[in-house]
């Protein structure tokens, strides 16, 4: 099986991740914007079993109720986002990965806030 390696800005924090995700989402919600201060986030869905963190541990701070992000306490790189509402998966920005390329969003949430100069050519099915 593919393993997909990651890390902070920094290298602080570091991770693996095995094989390929549960699906890949753009995200348009303003809270994801902030978070990672893009105009639109693209995440890998993980089962949290399938993620090995190495390095540092990640800061995590919870922006809403239930709702969680975690990010590098030295250099401040967005790492992931999870949820209480499921409890067992992990939402890491595609950006971390050494090789993000290999993360093409299948899915879009939050259409409705989507900022009208973003257009994005989602991968098919």
């Amino acid at each position: 099986m593919t393993a997909y390696k990651g890390r902070c800005l920094c290298g602080a924090v570091t991770l693996t991740a095995d094989g390929p995700p549960e699906s890949v989402v753009a995200c348009h919600c303003v809270s994801c914007r902030r978070f990672s201060g893009t105009p639109v986030t693209v995440y890998a869905d993980y089962n949290r079993e399938r993620i090995q963190f190495t390095g540092e541990k990640a800061t995590e701070c919870e922006t809403s109720p239930g709702s969680y992000r975690g990010f590098c306490g030295r250099c401040g790189s967005s790492i992931y986002f999870r949820g209480e509402n499921l409890p067992d998966m992990i939402h890491l920005l595609t950006g971390v990965f050494d090789k993000s390329e290999n993360f093409v969003p299948a899915m879009k949430e939050h259409d409705e806030t989507r900022l009208p100069f973003i257009h994005l050519h989602l991968k098919e099915k």
